[in-house]
């Protein structure tokens, strides 16, 4: 008998979180696969030719083998300027490691060989933060005009940090973050003038005058705020 399971997720800041690194890895392949070409001392050589120029070394091994001829040896080299041997368990599926290749040599990332600490990491900081409203008091009091965050916070001797984790984008905060036409010139014009926005944490519960500096993008006309950082917490204000 078939069973029917749902999963339901409140906040799902985690999977798309996820499914942005899916796709950052994915065009780091394409652009592996795209390039196709890997400097040697005396010029670049072509990826594919290289693959099958090996796979057909292979098979011919393997032919040699069950019908017990020997097929090359010691002199059997590739006569490829720079030619290397290939590693054990065959062809590199990463390709080569050239700059700019965003998942070569990057340590505690997803795209390096069970590297995936720096994704885990993510994650749980992902986690462990807490939900936090930024808003405008040039704005009108609207859900549209607030940016939904998850936050860590540090106090000390300073005074408090604020590091913003991520900007949410989960179906909890579907109705955030979608100003009109204008709002983006208020918001710039009063923190250019040494205005401040307001931090919300714990419903409302918390709240502290913030200096915030921030990306924007559009989606669907309405100017969307991308990125945060809050540069100071100002007390006493």
């Amino acid at each position: 008998m078939a069973r029917e399971i749902r999963v339901s997720v409140d906040d799902d800041e985690v999977f798309e979180r996820m499914r942005a690194r899916k796709r950052e890895l994915d065009l780091s392949w394409e652009e592996v696969l795209h390039r196709g070409l890997r400097d040697r001392e005396g010029g670049v050589e072509d990826l594919g030719d290289r693959i099958e120029r090996q796979v057909t070394r292979r098979v011919e091994q393997s032919l040699g083998s069950a019908f017990g001829v020997d097929v090359g040896g010691p002199g059997d080299r590739d006569p490829t300027p720079g030619y290397e041997p290939d590693p054990p368990g065959g062809v590199d599926p990463a390709g080569p490691s050239t700059p700019g290749d965003p998942t070569a040599g990057t340590a505690g990332t997803a795209g390096t060989a069970g590297g995936t600490g720096g994704l885990d990491e993510e994650m749980e900081t992902l986690a462990n933060a807490e939900d936090a409203v930024l808003a405008f008091p040039t704005l009108a009091d609207e859900p549209h005009n607030t940016v939904p965050l998850r936050v860590t916070i540090e106090t000390g001797a300073d005074g408090m940090a604020v590091d913003v984790v991520a900007v949410r984008t989960s179906r909890a905060a579907a109705d955030r973050n979608r100003f009109d036409r204008g709002a983006r010139r208020a918001i710039a014009e009063e923190l250019a003038g040494g205005g401040t926005a307001t931090l919300s944490l714990a419903a409302g519960e918390e709240e502290y005058p913030v200096v915030p500096e921030l990306s924007w993008a559009t989606e669907d006309g309405h100017p969307t705020v991308t990125e945060v950082e809050i540069v100071e917490v100002r007390f006493g204000d």
